[in-house]
């Protein structure tokens, strides 16, 4: 029996536009064990964003499969997909899609609480998870009031709410400039080396890339 923490198994994505098959992926395969890093690679269109919706189980592949901790992922139903994704995935968007009608603390606290922890323990968890990455002066701020990196900086404490063992990140530091694109970075590699969270990351940010364990570079021949 394996340890993998993920495994992509042949992995194709299809859209059909009227009589026209449009691939996105074709027979994307890896696997990580818990821990371990991966960076997702390739210009623009090349279905990075697509191949870490159908890992994090927003969307399903065409063919293949997705397999967590030994479990058949990308197949199961819908309930067992959310339970799964919000106990073991957190998932950082580029953009942070934070929730514009609340504040930080419940934009971090709202995973908990989904997970049916009580209020108190979801606000507290979200305090100190906040307060480690130094937005302690932010808390109740709104994402409109907050920078790009600030906002950033919330998604990545939203994500890791429920003490995932897996983050995945698209292009975490695309939007944000030189000085906070590193911030964001070191905080990233320091998580995850304290939790021993497997990080897969699409990026375009070669210095980022260069500290991940491996790269999957789509879109190139």
């Amino acid at each position: 029996m394996n340890n993998f923490l993920i495994e992509c198994l042949d992995v194709s994505k299809e859209y059909y536009q009227g009589n026209k098959t449009i691939k996105v992926l074709e027979n994307i395969k890896f696997n990580l064990q818990r821990g371990s890093s991966i960076g997702i690679l390739g210009p623009s269109g090349s279905g990075k964003t697509t191949l870490l919706h159908i890992l994090a189980g927003i969307d399903v592949p065409t063919s293949g499969e997705v397999l967590f901790k030994g479990q058949q992922f990308s197949n199961c139903d819908t309930n067992a997909k959310a339970y799964l994704r919000n106990q073991n995935i957190g998932f950082v968007y580029q953009f942070h899609h934070l929730l514009p009608e609340f504040n930080a603390l419940e934009n971090v606290a709202l995973p908990i609480l989904i997970s049916g922890q009580d209020k108190k323990k979801a606000y507290s968890k979200a305090t100190d998870l906040l307060a480690r990455v130094d937005l302690e002066e932010r808390f109740f701020h709104r994402p409109s009031q907050l920078s790009g990196g600030e906002r950033q900086r919330v998604a990545i404490a939203r994500c890791l709410a429920n003490s995932p063992s897996c983050l995945i990140m698209d292009e975490p530091t695309g939007d944000l400039d030189a000085e906070n694109a590193e911030s964001i970075t070191n905080l990233i590699f320091d998580i995850s080396k304290e939790q021993k969270t497997t990080l897969i990351i699409a990026t375009h940010d070669t210095k980022l890339a260069e500290n991940l364990e491996s790269n999957l570079n789509l879109g190139f021949t």
